[in-house]
């Protein structure tokens, strides 16, 4: 079953295919990962939360399941929503979560508690080449969309629900503008940190760097980056611009972007916020590019999304209904409960079981890693010899692993991997 069997299901943590972005190969090998090869965010199922549970007197439950998409790739995705006893409507709203580019739908707990309460159901997964899904590389939005699209269709062929929104992260932002183009029936999007092309990115990160990398080189980096994916991975790196795609949404945008992010500038947004042809607001907060967002900005992402999905049929019309505060989570036993053998402790609730839910969920930090491999494989390319030197002028690994020294063993271990990394 691809990469999922490599986990198993139980979800055991075992080691994953694809490059670390610290792993070998030369400067512009290490930035091509970067972008295509991230670390693969690793979890136990356990951390997506307990399959059942309890908040106020809504009993919920987690429904994994997976879908492929136009690619042949299967995703690994959950909805969480109210259970049948639960379900004020037969139809409810969802919101459906994108992941940042380190990310998983682990990310996602960090907004059940805001939206569940409201009768939002919230639908995760592992965008293709992240997490538990199947995939190599990852294309930050390019054809994370058709991840988005397979998504969409089977939550409209459920039949339980009504209104889509979407809400993305990063990644996920740049990739809710991208497939926001071809479908403007989403209700709503809630747009955190996206970006407005990656060449503008990665400019922007090397000039932040405590190298003193030449403007000319990272232009020849930079194309040589752009050739080495389109043949690795099949997509231009030039086509990465959400602002291409600004000009043609006009679903309802809400932007929100941490004003000391130094990975991904808040000028993107505020310049994603300008070209933007539909409804639109934008929320700058203090913070950076994985910092827990402030109450104030959730609560007006909520009243974002009580505006705009929350509305006809799927509005709160009951007069008694007050907004939730952090409402405890209660971790319930899958029904039926099978009856426990005589002897055996009760199931417990404690803080492992909870931990899941807690406040400030940390998020992985993507910007420094990145942002220290990219300047470090510039850096290291100061002079390349592949850019100054003639072919002939290298020997190739069979003119080398003759000698003895230590530099024709490391070539012949090099040349190694790259079969090994061949043959998978």
């Amino acid at each position: 079953r691809g990469e999922r069997g490599e986990r198993g299901e139980r979800g055991e943590r075992v080691e994953r295919g694809g490059m670390d972005i610290k792993g070998s190969g030369g400067p512009y090998e290490l930035l091509c990962n970067c972008i295509i090869r991230p670390p693969r965010a690793e979890y136990e199922l356990e951390e997506l939360g307990p399959k059942r549970f309890q908040m106020g007197k809504m009993v919920y439950r987690r429904n994994d399941v997976e879908l492929v998409n136009k690619r042949g790739l299967t995703l690994q995705c959950s909805h969480y929503e109210p259970e049948e006893e639960s379900r004020p409507r037969p139809r409810l709203p969802c919101v459906i979560y994108l992941h940042g580019n380190c990310g998983s739908r682990v990310e996602a707990r960090t907004v059940l508690p805001l939206l569940l309460p409201y009768g939002v159901t919230v639908f995760a997964l592992d965008m293709s080449g992240c997490g538990m899904s199947q995939g190599e590389y990852i294309s930050l939005g390019l054809y994370e969309r058709d991840d988005v699209e397979a998504v969409v269709e089977h939550l409209r062929g459920l039949g339980t629900v009504s209104r889509v929104g979407v809400w993305g992260r990063s990644m996920g932002a740049a990739t809710a503008i991208m497939y926001a183009a071809r479908d403007p029936s989403l209700a709503c999007l809630v747009l955190d940190s996206p970006f407005t092309s990656l060449r503008t990115v990665a400019e922007e990160l090397v000039g932040q760097s405590r190298f003193s990398i030449p403007k000319p080189l990272v232009g020849v980096a930079l194309r040589m980056v752009r050739r080495s994916i389109r043949t690795r991975a099949g997509f231009d790196i030039d086509k990465l611009a959400p602002a291409d795609h600004v000009g043609t949404c006009f679903n309802p945008a809400l932007f929100v972007h941490g004003r000391e992010d130094a990975f991904i500038l808040p000028h993107h947004s505020e310049e994603l916020h300008a070209q933007y042809m539909g409804d639109k607001n934008i929320i700058l907060v203090e913070g950076d590019h994985n910092s827990p967002r402030p109450q104030f900005c959730l609560d007006s992402i909520m009243i974002f999304i009580h505006n705009t999905l929350l509305v006809g049929e799927d509005a709160i019309t009951d007069p008694s209904f007050v907004a939730p505060a952090r409402w405890r989570v209660i971790p319930l036993p899958d029904a039926p409960a099978a009856p426990a053998a005589e002897g055996a402790p009760a199931p417990s609730a404690g803080a492992s079981q909870m931990a899941w839910f807690s406040e400030n969920q940390g998020i992985e930090s993507e910007a420094d890693l990145i942002q220290h491999a990219i300047a470090l494989s510039l850096a290291s390319a100061v002079p390349d010899p592949a850019l100054s030197s003639p072919p002939e002028a290298h020997p190739t690994t069979h003119e080398t692993t003759g000698g003895a020294g230590s530099d024709g063993a490391e070539e012949e271990e090099r040349e190694r991997e790259r079969k090994r990394d061949k043959g998978k």
